[in-house]
């Protein structure tokens, strides 16, 4: 009996020492296999919290960072398969406590995903971040479209070019944006055109010295890179200002000389409304009855068709008109009556002085008896007692000669017979 419990306890300790030696082998082969090893794992993005974003007044100028490589120590399996799970590695950088323009430090923070406790954080790289803020600025420029270069021949004119839109609320850095006074849009076109087009452009942003403003941080409203832009193209034309006049008082239109202060002037539109153009009148007419002495100098506004626009800085001309061969003359000549209504006596003075003019040879050869004022009563209506009558002029031998005043009356006395 003894020697078979000997036997049982020889056994059970060769198990033990058996399973102790597999242990032991184990460990051994395990540390020689999977030792803990140290590694960088690189680039891994940076988040930013409480972030400095466009909706803000503040910008980060400079020392963003964008990505830190990190160090960590542990078994070869685990680190690989932490690589495997890079998305996963937080990496954070605080600038909550950024509410000023200026330099400011903002500290980087990582953190390992779970189950990664047997891995240790060595170091990362960098671990701050130095950041340069500045106060954020908006402002809205004009889009101003150039088409000097634009080529037209000599009959053809480019109207201002319209562009939508037509301005740019841009954001950036305050001593940046503070310079920008427009955008300029410059057309060019190599070759002679007549019709108007339309074009998609780029613009640049300009100061006012005309010098290129270019900054990274500069943000345009809608992201906009290109602007529509319409440019028309005219035909244009040169049109005579022509005068016109009514004769009377004794000038013809044959007696007279006019000089417009602008002859002519150009007009731009439809190439074929332009041709049907002919002149441009200046009308009201002027009444020549109503001219002083042998000169005189009036205005008219330019009056113009629909769709054509006067290239010419000016809306109105003067107009001079000249009568240098008319003279005046103030004759007493004999009233009569004629076509007196039956049952009806009149009553006139005999004679009255009337001032003709007309031209200055017949003028002169006038004598007193070659002068007739008429009062016809035929188509004139009259009450018994004082009336002024319209009169008429007949003056022999001198067809041009007329009363200078042709709406003259005479005082004459109706009675019953």
């Amino acid at each position: 009996m003894k020697s078979i419990a000997k036997n049982r306890l020889i056994q059970i300790a060769m198990i033990f020492g058996s399973l102790l030696a597999a242990i032991t082998m184990w460990l051994f082969v395990m540390t020689m296999i999977d030792p803990d090893t140290q590694r960088t794992i690189y680039n891994i993005p940076v988040y930013e919290i409480g972030t400095i974003d466009e909706d803000s007044s503040l910008l980060i100028r400079d020392g963003r960072v964008a990505t830190v490589n990190i160090t960590v120590r542990g078994s070869i399996a685990d680190l690989n398969r932490l690589e495997s799970r890079r998305a996963d590695i937080i990496v954070n950088v605080d600038m909550s406590h950024i509410t000023t323009s200026g330099d400011h430090i903002a500290n980087i923070l990582v953190s390992l995903p779970y189950g990664f406790d047997n891995v240790t954080l060595i170091n990362f790289s960098p671990s701050r971040a130095a950041l340069s803020v500045v106060a954020l600025r908006t402002r809205t420029v004009p889009v101003v479209v150039n088409t000097s270069d634009v080529l037209v021949p000599e009959d053809y004119f480019v109207g201002s070019a319209v562009a939508e839109p037509f301005s740019l609320t841009l954001r950036g850095p305050a001593d940046v944006i503070d310079t920008i006074y427009e955008a300029v849009i410059t057309i060019a076109r190599d070759e002679y055109t007549t019709e108007s087009f339309t074009s998609l452009e780029t613009f640049i942003l300009m100061d006012e010295n005309g010098e290129q403003v270019v900054d990274a941080d500069i943000i345009i409203d809608g992201y906009i890179h290109e602007i529509f832009v319409s440019v028309p193209v005219y035909a244009t034309r040169d049109v005579e200002l022509r005068p016109s006049f009514i004769a009377g008082g004794g000038i013809r239109l044959i007696d007279i000389t006019a000089e417009v202060s602008q002859p002519t002037i150009r007009l731009r539109g439809d190439r074929e409304l332009l041709a049907s153009i002919q002149y441009i009148s200046l009308d009201p007419p002027f009444e020549l009855a109503s001219l002083e002495g042998n000169e005189y100098t009036y205005t008219r506004t330019i009056l113009l068709p629909n769709d054509v626009v006067n290239l010419f800085d000016m809306n109105e001309v003067e107009i001079t008109v000249s009568a240098p061969n008319i003279s005046t003359r103030t004759i007493t000549a004999q009233v009569n009556v004629v076509n007196v209504p039956n049952g009806y006596a009149v009553a006139a003075q005999e004679s009255a002085p009337i001032e003709l003019r007309g031209p200055s040879a017949q003028i002169q050869s006038i004598a007193p008896g070659d002068v007739t004022i008429v009062v016809d009563l035929e188509r004139q209506e009259f009450t018994v007692g004082m009336n002024y009558a319209q009169a008429t002029v007949a003056v022999r031998g001198a067809p041009a000669v007329a009363a200078r005043n042709e709406n003259f009356h005479i005082p004459i006395n109706i009675s019953t017979e």
